[in-house]
C-alpha cells in the first residue's frame, strides 16, 4: 500500500511551518533540558510546563515515535523487493535513533523531569518528520551521485561517532561521585564549541541529505538547525554564567564563528 501524495504534500508543508516557527520559540523560551531547564520554566507559559514526566521516560516516547514512524511509512512506499539504497538509507535512520531513543537514555545517569506538553510536541514532529522521510526512502529505487553519497555517508558517520563521544564525555562528568553536577568539559570538539553533540548531529543530518538528495532530508537538516543552534546558544551563554574562568575562545556550535 502506497502513502497518499495529498497527506505527504501537507505534511511536508507542516514540516516547513515547524522550522520556521521553533527558532524564534527556542531563541525566546529556551531549552527543558538538563541544566537549562530552569531558564526555560522561567520564560516558558505555563502550559508548556504545568505537568511534568520522567525525564528518561519522556525522551524515549519522543524519540521512538521517529524510528516508528519511519519504518511504518518505509514498507508502506516501498516496492515488494524494495533497493539497495532504500535499505541503506532506512539502516542509517536505524543506527542513530535506535541509539538516540534507547541506548542515551540507557547509559545516562539521570535526566530532569520535562513538560507533557514539550514531549507532545515533540512526538508530532517526530512523526511527521519519520513519515515524510520514511516514505521517500521506502520508495528510492535511483542511485544518487557517487560524490554526494559517498560525502555524505563519510559526513554521517563522522557526526554520528562524535555525537556520542561528545555525549559520552558529558555523561562522564556526571558520573563522578564527589563535586558540583556540571562542569567544564575538554576535549574533542569541546576545545571549539560548547556544544559539539549539536554540531554532530547537525552535520550527521547533513550527510544524511547529501546522500540521499531528498527534499524531507534536507527539510530536516532545516529543523535541526532551527532547533539546536538556538538551544547550544543558551547553553554557551549558561556556562559562560556559571563558570568565570570558562574558555574565552570557545563559540557556541560553529567553531571560530557562532
Amino acid at each position: 500500500m502506497t502513502v497518499s501524495t495529498g497527506a505527504y504534500g501537507t505534511l511536508l508543508v507542516a514540516h516547513v511551518l515547524f522550522s520556521l516557527l521553533t527558532t524564534p520559540v527556542v531563541f525566546w523560551v529556551g531549552s527543558p533540558y538538563g541544566k537549562l531547564t530552569d531558564a526555560f520554566r522561567a520564560r516558558a507559559p505555563t502550559f508548556l510546563v504545568g505537568t511534568s514526566v520522567p525525564g528518561k521516560a519522556g525522551w524515549v516516547v519522543m524519540e521512538t515515535a521517529a524510528l516508528v514512524t519511519y519504518w511504518w511509512t518505509w514498507l508502506r512506499s516501498a516496492p515488494a523487493v524494495p533497493s539497495g539504497w532504500a535499505w541503506l538509507y532506512a539502516a542509517l535512520w536505524t543506527v542513530h535513533y535506535v541509539n538516540r531513543a534507547w541506548i542515551y537514555p540507557w547509559r545516562s545517569p539521570s535526566r530532569s523531569p520535562m513538560g507533557l506538553t514539550v514531549v507532545l510536541a515533540a512526538v508530532v514532529f517526530n512523526v511527521i518528520n519519520g513519515f515524510v522521510n520514511g516514505a521517500w526512502a521506502g520508495a528510492c529505487t535511483s542511485r544518487p551521485p557517487v560524490f554526494s553519497f559517498l560525502l555524505g555517508l563519510a559526513l554521517f558517520i563522522a557526526g554520528f561517532l562524535n555525537n556520542v563521544w561528545a555525549d559520552e564525555r558529558l555523561m562522564a562528568l556526571r558520573r563522578i561521585p564527589d563535586g558540583p553536577r556540571y562542569r567544564i568539559p575538554y576535549g574533542g570538539g569541546f576545545a571549539w564549541v560548547s556544544s559539539p553533540h549539536y554540531l554532530a548531529e547537525l552535520l550527521e543530518w547533513t550527510g544524511y541529505a547529501m546522500a540521499t538528495g531528498a527534499l524531507p532530508a534536507w527539510l530536516f537538516v532545516a529543523s535541526t538547525a532551527a532547533n539546536l543552534v538556538p538551544r547550544a546558544q543558551h547553553a554557551h551563554r549558561w556556562y559562560r554564567r556559571q563558570f568565570p574562568d570558562y574558555p574565552a575562545d570557545r563559540q557556541a556550535i560553529i567553531p571560530y564563528l557562532y
